[in-house]
């Protein structure tokens, strides 16, 4: 089941207001602040401005109807430069929580709570170079996976490594997670 996005548009000067459903497998979301929870915010805040025939007076918030329980967001690290025709990747170090509430980007304001399961993170300078290591926490340890050598990671090194360069991020509804334990 992938995640249902409710995109909210309207403008004033047209008299219209409409609701766009999407289903997508993951949140793309640009790196735009400190921690996830800003990325998150951000991604779901009213844009202005947007032209609505010929006016600019159109808005438009996107904002997420449900998740499954499997929640995969992607910290969009690569943007094309036209100048330069080329990807350029965002260092900006971003606060990433092994358990946070969805409630600030859900339509109705619900406690959603998730927990961190798996990682992928991006080493290197842009797109076209670098390498890509996985994170998978099982039975309460973080493995990292890095080619063919998995070893056992402590949380304050993957805490480290998820702040400079993580890239997609697996979490699982909290909910489900304790189901699965009993």
């Amino acid at each position: 089941m992938g995640i249902n996005f409710k995109i909210h548009i309207s403008s004033e000067s047209m008299g219209m207001s409409n609701v766009k459903q999407e289903v997508d497998w993951m949140i793309h979301s640009p790196i735009s602040g400190d921690s996830l929870e800003d990325c998150l915010t951000d991604y779901t805040r009213t844009e202005s401005g947007l032209q609505v025939g010929d006016k600019h007076d159109g808005t438009q918030r996107t904002l997420v109807e449900s998740c499954g329980e499997y929640l995969l967001i992607c910290l969009k690290r690569f943007s094309f430069q036209q100048s330069s025709k080329s990807f350029t990747k965002e260092r900006r170090s971003v606060a990433v929580p092994h358990t946070f509430n969805l409630s600030t980007v859900l339509e109705d304001g619900r406690s959603e709570a998730y927990e961190l399961i798996g990682a992928i993170v991006h080493i290197g300078r842009g797109l076209e170079s670098g390498h890509y290591v996985a994170y998978s926490r099982v039975d309460g340890a973080w493995l990292e996976m890095n080619d063919e050598v998995v070893k056992v990671v402590q949380q304050s090194e993957l805490d480290k490594t998820l702040e400079e360069q993580a890239y997609i991020l697996l979490y699982r509804h909290a909910v489900a997670q304790e189901d699965s334990n009993e």
